[in-house]
């Protein structure tokens, strides 16, 4: 099974500065709840006025310079430069204090709330941990919105026929419980090129997860697939073990020709079924195999 996980992230950067207890592993919580808060005292504007934040050396320098021109010691150049100096850091300041407001109309990215309401799946920090952008801090689930994932071969055909015929079974379920049918399946569009396999996604209903009396699906429990027709038409043949003839690396049995002649043939192997073995490749159905391949071998 998965489910619709989701890990979130902080968005600047800081301590955790609490562990609640309500957010530990496999806990519920509510929509927009708030997760664990983050240290923010770095994040926080100054909230005096500009004349404060302005040194003393720089208001009482040019408070001295306006009174030193009112009595004529200075000339008009002096005050100007001195009032450039002034404006310039007030300018600074003004600066900064508009940098650290910006800052603090994002101090809700300093508390992670909860997009839904679901289950604590992990939770990746300890108190105390930095917290930065990409780092998960918890993955949550929603038992509501489980579904089984599945890679099928790409020969098998995912035909709309078959994805309503699709079933899902949870082995050790009891009675009417271990078969569900998928309420929406979904092919992806692109192929693994490793293993050339395409994945299916069944939506499990809503009761599989948390109702009364069902299937607890809970993320990485196992599942089968079931899918009318992906077996393919081709019968399957199976052959006698004794008829099985091995040298070395490789497997084989003694076909007889129209004539009754043996005729050895290199074949692939499946599974046991009892007395018999499946024949993958090699051997089609309505030929004859020798069932004593070292008596066959002798035919000449």
């Amino acid at each position: 099974c998965a489910p619709a996980l989701l890990q979130t992230a902080q968005v600047g950067v800081g301590h955790v500065a609490q562990m609640v207890n309500e957010y530990l592993t496999n806990r519920t919580i509510a929509t927009h709840a708030p997760f664990v808060p983050i240290e923010e005292q770095y994040a926080r504007p100054p909230k005096r006025s500009i004349k404060q934040i302005l040194t003393r050396e720089i208001v009482e320098d040019f408070a001295r310079q306006k009174l030193l021109f009112d009595k004529r010691f200075i000339s008009q150049a002096a005050l100007d430069q001195a009032e450039a100096v002034y404006k310039s850091a007030e300018a600074q300041v003004s600066a900064q204090i508009a940098q650290a407001g910006a800052t603090r109309s994002q101090s809700d990215f300093y508390v992670l709330r909860a997009p839904y309401a679901g289950v604590v799946a992990d939770v990746s920090v300890v108190l105390g941990d930095m917290a930065m952008p990409g780092r998960p801090i918890l993955t949550l689930y929603d038992p509501a919105l489980m579904r089984v994932t599945v890679s099928i071969p790409q020969t098998i055909d995912t035909s709309r026929q078959m994805q309503q015929s699709a079933k899902v079974e949870f082995p050790g379920a009891a009675g009417a419980l271990k078969w569900i049918t998928p309420t929406g399946v979904t092919v992806l569009p692109a192929l693994d090129p490793n293993t050339h396999t395409v994945q299916l996604r069944l939506d499990l209903p809503a009761a599989t997860a948390n109702g009364a009396g069902t299937v607890n699906a809970v993320p990485g429990m196992f599942a089968r697939v079931w899918l009318d027709g992906a077996g393919g038409d081709a019968a399957r043949v199976f052959i006698d073990a004794k008829s099985i003839f091995r040298r070395a690396e490789m497997t084989g049995a003694y076909v007889l020709d129209p004539a009754g002649k043996p005729m050895l043939r290199q074949i692939r192997v499946g599974r046991v079924v009892g007395d018999s073995i499946e024949v993958l490749s090699g051997i089609t159905v309505g030929e004859r195999v020798a069932t004593d391949p070292q008596a066959a071998a002798r035919v000449r």
